[in-house]
């Protein structure tokens, strides 16, 4: 393949498309349509995503793409240039790659023209550039991939309608596969779960650059691509099989790819790689950990991918003790035998609704894991794998207890009226997975207890409580949330609680704010009025729920992102070094102080003039011998009625570790908490930005096709006074 001839192809088809109308056109529409899509959920998300964008594209490729390719081949032969073009020193395959290049560089333009999207959005927000650059190279390969697909379209006719059509059923074929495979037989699911487009972008939308992804858009193109060329040398009554070898290669390597992988995790908290406590915990094991996961191959669709992810996520395990860890998959679909080793080792069938005949049908089957250690003397069942989400700390949480069987006790102190866990008995059931919990009256030794957890202290302290606390704050770590006020979720009146919080906090040199914090950045409520007959439900900003998103990068708070904090107090920190005293969590810098009692979530909540304005402290951590505390201005956050977001769960559960200082966790439980508000932009920069967004690359792109108009009517002008005077 000669590659003056190539380039020279690819040129000349680049300038082709900009010579004319159609490139403009296409590119124009694209970039309008995709703006629109990005601008008008942007500021209802509210976060940094470029979701509005990705659940749109594939589809759009689906009809731009054709749009792109019909005329490569198609306008050639209908204008009779092709066997001029073949009957020259030029080969077929060379034809074919020149023709791909140059529109390819089309392709790149309009993802290019995309760019403005995380550009302007990281001005009001934080951008995971890792995860950005991972979904267009995605959607770049995609396109591709397509584009082959046109190309030999194109191949087929002379006519261009023909062969835009021709095209878009390839495409719309390659989309469809994914959405369809629900209803599909189930010997199929597994071969077309493979051949969907769908399959291959989850990764790559994620930030994960996956060798098995480049190698399926690497085969596809390479197989369309060889088809054009085989298409086309007809011409020449020679046709090539030079190029089936090396499909034939490109499909071998898709073979071993799927055993030996590759991957690449872009993303800026490496959120699908294994940390660092993941890698540790691997190597630590001594002797051989056998792992058994039992999942039926006949599965319903949307269940493959869990299965496929736990296989990748055992084999990077195994990668970093190769000699001490083994796995294996066992199918229990048919066979009785397998299906009562399941049972006897605790694990139970899952109920699925899957569609066949034409009707929903309910079946059984397993997804669950066993692992052995020690001989198999130690055994931890996960009994079922319900997403991918958090599965490595539950792998690893697994890892940790079979190497520490021993498990360490957390006491619920019983005194001031506070509370406990009742409120949220799911998060409840995740502390009892690690620790054992039992209540701790006062009067009572702490010697037994690992940790101490006081919540909501609401009562004024009985004779001898307070000394009583005191003292063993000093002997084992201690947690304390503090709420200044009731607040009724009914009534949103807030009462104010009659423990004595500064006598509290003060041998430990705390002091906290009278009031409560507010924050712009906020926590939206849904709320119901009764209208007449009707009830009205209304999505509102409610300051008093604090969305906190700056966190110190210390070890309680590592790699947070996110956490809901209700009716939250302030504290006063002393920063000396001396006090062993660090905030861990803080307000945003539009939080502001407030001694007001009524949270309505329908009336304004207006900064007064004179209100402190943070960042405010809101909580902190005293490491000084013989203390180790983590104090928090609220217990609201882990009461499922009031406050439901995931990450407070988190939030406490580090706080728990932190105090045990069983910290290896903290990093990989937090690495499932994202969240990357927007800044709070006035009414005309929000204009501003849809405008920038949905017209900025298109007017560059007419701009650029005025130039090259202009230069054009100079170069013709120029010859019509050489040639002809």
């Amino acid at each position: 393949m000669k590659k003056e001839a190539v380039f020279t192809i690819a040129k000349k088809e680049f300038a082709d498309y900009f010579t004319s109308p159609m490139a403009y056109i296409i590119l124009t529409v694209l970039w309008l349509v995709t703006g629109w899509f990005f601008t008008s959920s942007i500021f209802l998300i509210g976060e940094a995503t470029l979701a509005g964008v990705t659940s749109n594209l594939d589809l759009l490729l689906v009809f731009i793409v054709p749009a792109i390719a019909m005329r490569l081949i198609s306008d050639e032969k209908r204008a009779g240039t092709i066997e001029n073009l073949l009957t020259s020193p030029i080969e077929a395959k060379e034809v074919v790659v020149g023709k791909y290049l140059g529109s390819l560089a089309v392709i790149l333009i309009a993802l290019l023209g995309m760019a403005v999207y995380p550009v302007s959005l990281s001005f009001i927000g934080r951008m995971d550039w890792g995860q950005a650059l991972g979904m267009f190279a995605g959607y770049f390969m995609l396109a591709g991939m397509y584009l082959a697909a046109g190309l030999f379209a194109s191949s087929l006719t002379e006519q261009n309608v023909s062969a835009y059509l021709i095209s878009f059923v390839i495409c719309f074929t390659f989309f469809m596969i994914g959405k369809a495979l629900p209803v599909m037989p189930d010997f199929l699911q597994g071969a077309l779960s493979f051949i969907a487009v769908d399959t291959h972008l989850d990764n790559t939308a994620k930030g994960v650059i996956d060798i098995r992804d480049i190698m399926y858009f690497a085969s596809f193109t390479g197989l369309f691509l060889v088809l054009s060329e085989w298409r086309i040398s007809a011409f020449k009554k020679n046709r090539n099989t030079a190029s089936f070898i090396l499909l034939g290669i490109l499909i071998v390597a898709n073979y071993f790819a799927s055993y030996y992988f590759l991957r690449i995790d872009m993303t800026s908290v490496k959120s699908y790689s294994l940390s660092k406590a993941s890698k540790k915990t691997a190597r630590a094991f001594d002797e051989r950990v056998v792992i058994k996961a039992y999942f039926n191959n006949d599965l319903p669709a949307q269940y493959l991918n869990i299965k496929n992810y736990l296989a990748d996520l055992l084999q990077e395990y195994k990668s970093y003790n190769r000699s001490k860890i083994i796995f294996e998959f066992k199918n229990p679909s048919g066979n009785p035998g397998v299906m009562k080793e399941a049972g006897s080792e605790g694990l139970f069938p899952i109920q699925f609704t899957r569609i066949a005949a034409d009707k929903y049908e309910v079946s059984d089957g397993y997804m669950g894991l066993v692992i052995y250690y020690a001989k198999g003397d130690r055994k931890e069942v996960i009994p079922y794998v319900k997403d991918t989400s958090g599965l490595e700390y539950v792998l690893t949480s697994a890892f940790k207890k079979l190497q520490d069987p021993s498990r360490k006790k957390i006491a619920l102190i019983k005194a001031f009226g506070s509370s406990d866990l009742s409120g949220n008995p799911e998060l409840e059931a995740l502390v009892r997975e690690h620790y054992d919990m039992e209540e701790l009256l006062p009067g009572s030794s702490a010697d037994a207890f690992s940790a101490a957890l006081l919540i909501s202290p609401s009562d004024a302290p009985a004779k001898g409580e307070m000394e009583w606390f005191h003292s063993i704050s000093k002997k084992v770590p201690a947690g304390i949330f503090i709420d200044r006020l009731d607040v009724p979720s009914d009534t949103f009146y807030g009462i104010r609680k009659k423990c004595d919080i500064a006598a509290l906090l003060a041998p430990y040199g705390l002091k906290i704010y009278d009031g409560t914090v507010l924050d712009a950045q906020n926590q939206r409520i849904g709320v119901q009025q009764q209208r007449g007959r009707f009830i009205i439900s209304n999505i509102v900003n409610y300051p008093p729920f604090v969305a906190v998103t700056n966190f110190s990068p210390a070890t309680i708070s590592a790699k947070m992102e996110r956490a809901v904090l209700p009716y939250v107090s302030a504290f006063e920190v002393d920063k000396s070094s001396s006090s062993g005293t660090e905030a861990f969590a803080f307000s945003s810098k539009k939080s502001w102080l407030d001694t007001i009692t009524v949270f309505n979530p329908l009336q304004k909540f207006i900064k007064p003039i004179d209100a402190p304005e943070g960042p405010f402290a809101l909580g902190v951590a005293v490491v000084k011998e013989p203390l180790r505390m983590a104090v928090l201005g609220t217990s609201r956050f882990i009461d499922s009625s009031v406050a439901e977001d995931p990450s407070n769960a988190s939030f406490f559960l580090n706080i728990i570790d932190w105090l045990v200082q069983e910290t290896d966790l903290i990093e990989i439980r937090n690495k499932g908490v994202l969240f990357r508000p927007l800044k709070k932009i006035s009414d005309p920069a929000r204009i501003a930005f849809k405008y920038v967004n949905i017209f900025l690359s298109p007017l560059l792109l007419f701009a650029a096709g005025m130039i090259v108009w202009k230069r054009s009517a100079l170069k013709r002008e120029r010859f019509k006074r050489i040639y002809d005077p």
